[in-house]
């Protein structure tokens, strides 16, 4: 039985007592894991497209579903602690599919991390494109305002073409 001072699964409990349990969080990762995965997909080309409105709208669903995932990774926490233990309460057959579950959802986590560091770059890279661009704008302004003053003390630009 759950120690319900604690509401902590033990692994020496009945697996039929904890077990709904682990798989009901299990479900909850894998869920969210995957819709989180197919976001990193639609960030990808809103970041490639510099689509800052989806961009941001994609952003927000996922903070939605990180704070979610870790709501459920907190529940997860007394499993972990004694994962071995629980592993070894359980017949193989369900042993295999918990641990082929986690395995799953840990590849897909490696995957949106990766996705997640590549979009972190292209976006740097768009910021650092957009600030040279910005700088190099302000002073062709810069220039032109000092030439083309109109209280400039020389009523003939030195350096204009005249003659064609």
């Amino acid at each position: 039985m759950i120690d319900t001072a604690l509401d902590t699964p033990r692994p020496t409990d009945n697996a039929a007592v904890w077990l709904p349990t682990l798989d009901g969080i299990l479900r909850e990762q894998d869920a969210s894991t995957s819709e989180l995965e197919a976001l990193s997909v639609a960030q990808r080309g809103h970041v490639e497209r510099s689509e800052t409105d989806d961009l941001l709208r994609v952003l927000g669903r996922r903070q939605t579903l990180l704070e979610a995932a870790l709501a459920s990774a907190k529940r997860l926490e007394p499993f972990l602690a004694r994962w071995d233990e629980f592993m070894d309460a359980l017949p193989q057959p369900e042993r295999g599919a918990l641990v082929e579950r986690v395995r799953a959802i840990q590849q897909r986590v490696d995957r949106i991390a990766t996705a997640d560091e590549d979009d972190r770059r292209r976006l740097t890279a768009q910021r650092n494109d957009l600030t040279a661009e910005l700088a190099g704008v302000g002073r062709s302004r810069g220039a032109l305002a000092a030439y083309a003053s109109p209280g400039s003390r020389s009523p003939n630009p030195r350096f204009q073409d005249r003659k064609g």
